[in-house]
């Protein structure tokens, strides 16, 4: 005969641990994101300082 215990460790444990690992990776997905986004624009504001100083040097 199954008890409670054994039941909660084969059935529902695994459930919990991979809805909260879905979530952690959601989490980590997210904040990758952002970090990129944050380095996109610093990249863009680079360039554009390059841009803005190759002229000035031409002048």
């Amino acid at each position: 005969m199954i008890d409670e215990r054994h039941f909660f460790l084969t059935l529902v444990s695994p459930l919990v641990y991979s809805i909260v690992s879905s979530i952690l990776m959601y989490g980590f997905a997210e904040i990758i994101e952002i970090l990129y986004r944050i380095y996109q624009r610093f990249d863009a504001v680079d360039s554009i300082n390059r841009s803005l100083e190759h002229l000035r040097e031409t002048k």
